[in-house]
């Protein structure tokens, strides 16, 4: 999904399960105001539902509020998309209305979450691990996993928070710089990072499944993240968004049991766009793994795996 505010491209998101919310500064806009969306319905895998979803509220100078939500007074198109649909002069006239499908907590969606807006949960996250063919009797041995997550337009750093656990360990790269280690799947880690470098943000993971004692050798990674930020210049009123993401299927997966993890992959510059998608193994508290609770304290300091990236 890519949004625009009066013709200005302020995100592009993949995924669904959190809610990314957006401060735009208004200042300059006149008494017009165009709020657009390019939505994509994409095939990660299994079924395919659509829909958007939106809460907004705007504020004025003199206090007042308008609130802004998804119905059916929203226009759409299909098809081709149509050149400078998101300016404020292009004329959506012909456009139909868009169809209502329910709303937040309904069976396709679900209740989705708020970014911002509730302390970190695992709730919208799923289980994923490489597209191998023996789910859930993976042979053990190291994989490595890539997400890049884009700030919003002239959100140039931000402070993200990261609770992440992995069956059986992992080792955690931001921007190519190793933040934390987790060994024990049955108790995941929070970490919190200043200053994180944007707009585009890489975060990238070395895990590794271990050899059973019992039939079935599951693996997993499970992770949650927020990453606060601010516009890269000075407005009359500070404006702060939260992107979120979780582990799911647009994340890139790599590995095998006879495959070497490439050097540099936990690098902002690595080229993954060969590496296919990762496999959602199940929602979070299901089988083998159940509720992993979400951790209270920040862990701090730590060494990567052995055969992890040593940055």
């Amino acid at each position: 999904m890519r949004l625009f505010v009066n013709g200005h491209e302020i995100n592009t998101v993949i995924g669904w399960y959190i809610a990314g919310t957006y401060c735009v500064d208004l200042a300059k806009s006149g008494r017009a105001i165009v709020i657009a969306f390019n939505a994509t319905n994409a095939d990660f895998s299994g079924p395919t539902p659509a829909g958007l979803l939106i809460d907004g509220v705007v504020t004025y100078t003199d206090g007042s509020t308008s609130h802004i939500i998804s119905d059916t007074t929203w226009r759409t198109s299909i098809g081709g998309l149509p050149s400078g649909f998101q300016r404020l002069t292009f004329d959506d006239s012909s456009w139909s209305p868009a169809v209502t499908e329910g709303g937040n907590g309904v069976p396709t969606w679900g209740n989705v979450v708020l970014a911002g807006s509730d302390p970190l949960a695992f709730t919208p996250a799923r289980w994923i691990w490489t597209n191998e063919a023996a789910p859930g009797n993976y042979p053990p041995g190291a994989r490595a996993f890539r997400y890049t997550l884009t700030l919003p337009a002239r959100h140039t750093s931000g402070t993200a928070t990261v609770i992440i656990a992995a069956d059986n360990a992992y080792s955690l790269y931001i921007n190519g710089d190793f933040v934390g280690t987790g060994t024990d799947f049955e108790h995941a880690q929070k970490y919190v990072i200043q200053n994180v470098r944007g707009p585009k943000i890489v975060f990238a993971v070395y895990a590794t499944n271990a050899d059973s004692l019992v039939m079935n050798n599951p693996a997993g990674l499970l992770a949650t993240i927020e990453v606060t930020s601010h516009q890269g210049y000075r407005t009359r009123h500070r404006c702060t968004s939260t992107s979120s993401a979780v582990t799911f299927s647009a994340w890139k997966a790599f590995g095998s049991p006879s495959a070497a993890i490439p050097a540099g992959f936990e690098q902002p510059g690595f080229d993954d766009s060969d590496w296919p998608n990762a496999v959602e193994e199940g929602a979070y508290g299901v089988a083998p793994w159940y509720n992993v609770p979400v951790p209270t304290t920040v862990t701090t300091g730590g060494t990567p795996l052995p055969g992890a990236p040593s940055s």
